[in-house]
Parts: C-alpha cells; sequence; structure tokens
C-alpha cells in the first residue's frame, strides 16, 4: 500500500469520526431540517467543515477521492440517526379522502377522528410526525367499527415489538 493511500485512508476516518461527532448536532436540528424540508445552512457549513462533501471528490478537484463504500457510510451514519418519534401499527391508519386519520379514544370513551403527518415506515410500525400526543388513546383494532362520535370500552393493546426501536 502506497503512503499516500495510507494517508487517504486516515483523512476518510477522519471525516467519518468528524461527522460520527456531529451526529447530536444534526439531531438538535433535526425538527428544523423537517420543517422546513431543507437542510438548515448551518448543518450544511458543519458537514463540509468536517470534510464530508469532499469524500468522492476526484483528487485534482481538491476532493479525498475515498471509496465510495467511506461516503455512503457516512451518510449512513446520518440518516440512521436515532430520533424520538411515535410509531403505530400502519394498520391502525386509515385514510378520508386525502388525509391520513387514526381513531383517538376521548377521555370519555368516544371515538374521534384525528388528522395525523405519517412519516417513513419500518417493519410494520408507521411514525407520526404530527397530529398525536404520546398519552393519546389510538384504536389499533377494529378500526372498521369504528365510528366518530360513538362510545367504545377500550381495551389495553398489546405492544407491538418495535424491533428494538424504543
Amino acid at each position: 500500500m502506497a503512503a499516500s493511500d495510507t494517508q487517504a485512508e486516515r483523512a476518510t476516518q477522519a471525516v467519518i469520526a468528524g461527522v460520527t461527532e456531529l451526529l447530536p448536532t444534526l439531531r438538535q436540528r433535526a425538527q428544523e431540517t423537517e420543517d422546513a424540508r431543507v437542510v438548515p445552512a448551518e448543518s450544511v457549513k458543519s458537514l463540509e467543515e468536517t470534510g464530508f462533501f469532499r469524500l468522492l471528490q476526484p483528487k485534482s478537484a481538491g476532493g479525498l477521492e475515498a471509496d465510495p463504500v467511506a461516503f455512503f457510510t457516512a451518510v449512513r451514519l446520518i440518516a440512521s440517526a436515532p430520533y424520538e418519534a411515535l410509531l403505530l401499527p400502519d394498520s391502525a391508519i386509515a385514510t378520508d379522502q386525502a388525509r391520513k386519520i387514526v381513531f383517538v379514544v376521548k377521555d370519555d370513551n368516544t371515538v374521534e377522528a384525528r388528522a395525523v403527518t405519517l412519516g417513513p415506515l419500518d417493519d410494520g410500525l408507521r411514525v407520526i410526525r404530527e397530529g398525536l400526543k404520546p398519552e393519546d388513546r389510538v384504536v389499533v383494532d377494529g378500526l372498521q367499527r369504528a365510528r366518530v362520535g360513538a362510545k367504545v370500552t377500550p381495551r389495553e393493546a398489546k405492544p407491538a415489538p418495535a424491533g428494538g426501536k424504543t
């Protein structure tokens, strides 16, 4: 292995280490990113300072010309950063014309429809980005029989295995 290859590998590892150190900051900015549907300029600048954008650039253009696997490793670190989310079985989500809804049992045990904003689906569990609070009681079984305003007798559902998700 040539000395320049070793130096490039060290530079690549330094970039990945820099991205890893940046993860808490990126997590703090996650909601801002999600709301704006644009990566904040501060996050772009921070990633630029780590050398992230230079990973795949050719050396002739001032890049690191790293192995694409290193770049995808850094991307995966960023994309898979854990975050808090409400998860529901995808089967608990209904469609009401153009909007997605869930049926929520209110304190008086009547049902109301609540519009929700969905996130990704993972192992049958759907991320709920907006529209629910952690303490809300959601109808997850018997969805076809749930009617807005109807009185129900709620039963505690067995939590779905979250595959290591918390």
